[in-house]
């Protein structure tokens, strides 16, 4: 989920460079996690980088991806839960089942 908020958070500032600290400071997160998600990020092609005078990274997306961030942001917009749900989920196919079952609705008994 982490990955999600710093991706997006950087989609919002497209003209901006950020270091892990201010990655961090804004989204309060861990530094150290901040600064692994960037490198991450990088790699798989949603960020780039430069290390002078320090290490600043920018969101600048393959062109392959920029349609498909659109289409995440948009419904991260409206359906945050469920995304939530969703993520959880890959982690544990139990955990989106008990979400699910959250929100079942039964008969009250008498």
């Amino acid at each position: 989920m982490a990955d999600l908020e710093v991706l997006l958070f950087l989609r919002r500032r497209p003209e901006a460079e950020w270091n892990a600290s201010a990655v961090a400071d804004r989204l309060g997160i861990n530094r150290t996690l901040a600064a692994m998600i960037l490198k991450q990020l990088e790699a798989g092609g949603f960020l780039s980088s430069r290390a002078e005078p320090s290490l600043l990274y920018r969101y600048t997306p393959r062109p392959d991806l920029v349609g498909a961030l659109d289409h995440l942001a948009e419904i991260y917009a409206e359906h945050r839960m469920m995304v939530a749900a969703l993520l959880a989920a890959r982690r544990s196919p139990a955990g989106l089942r008990e979400f699910s079952n959250a929100f079942r609705l039964t008969k009250r008994r008498e």
